[in-house]
């Protein structure tokens, strides 16, 4: 189990929250998720969480620039 935490936000994460995010994006879907599979699920969430925290979290200069878009 990971601690909670609140992100920038201000928002608390932890397994609970994952695991009702889970549960309400499968049925809002209708996608059956298997008892057995909805643990691995949850982790798989809070990594992705977790990875997204690290970018999220990096601080940007306000003189940063958008890259130009790319065009073969």
């Amino acid at each position: 189990m990971t601690t909670p935490r609140a992100d920038q936000s201000g928002v608390i994460r932890s397994d609970v929250t994952f695991a009702a995010l889970v549960d309400a994006g499968a049925a809002l879907l209708g996608i059956p998720l298997a008892a057995a599979h909805r643990g691995e699920v949850v982790a798989a969430l809070a990594m992705i969480m977790a990875q997204a925290d690290l970018i999220l979290d990096f601080p940007l200069p306000d003189v940063a620039e958008a890259a130009p878009r790319f065009r073969p």
